[in-house]
């Protein structure tokens, strides 16, 4: 089964089904004489780009505004990185302090003295978690405190 130039017409033009366009696909990666044929209807069917389109997108993209956005952009993600660490960093000492106190006051206290610590404890880790993500999200939003977390 070789593709026929009404086949290649369908795909160019979007008009095939999807399960045709699968079978299309499928065939085309094997047959390397229906790839020619295909690559050769695609650039006599295609639409050539302007001659100085691409001399436009890099005098564009050296612009300054635009190297300021892509800067930006990858701060943010490197910011988002850091603050994510601190997390993580936050999380590991709160649970080894956690794990610490417990433990060390495992053998003094008994029944309810332990927990009414370990509620006081909860109550504790619940708000540094809360003052946690509400500094992180203050930080990502570029100091400007959310709706969410306005009182």
């Amino acid at each position: 089964m070789h593709t026929e130039k009404d086949q290649l017409s369908s795909f160019h033009q979007e008009q095939m089904e999807m399960d045709d366009i699968k079978a299309f696909l499928e065939h085309i990666t094997e047959c390397d004489d229906c790839m020619e044929r295909m690559i050769a209807h695609e650039e006599k069917n295609s639409i050539p780009a302007p001659v100085y389109l691409k001399e436009q997108i890099i005098k564009r993209s050296q612009m300054s505004d635009m190297i300021v956005v892509k800067q930006v952009q990858k701060t943010s993600k490197q910011l988002q990185l850091f603050l994510f660490g601190c997390k993580t960093a936050a999380a590991v000492v709160g649970a080894l302090l956690l794990l610490f106190a417990v433990t060390r006051f495992d053998g003094i206290m008994q029944g309810d003295q332990l927990s009414v610590l370990a509620a006081g404890m909860e109550q504790q880790g619940d708000w540094a978690a809360q003052w946690f993500d509400e500094y992180s999200n203050w930080m990502i939003n570029g100091g400007i405190r959310s709706e969410k977390t306005k009182k």
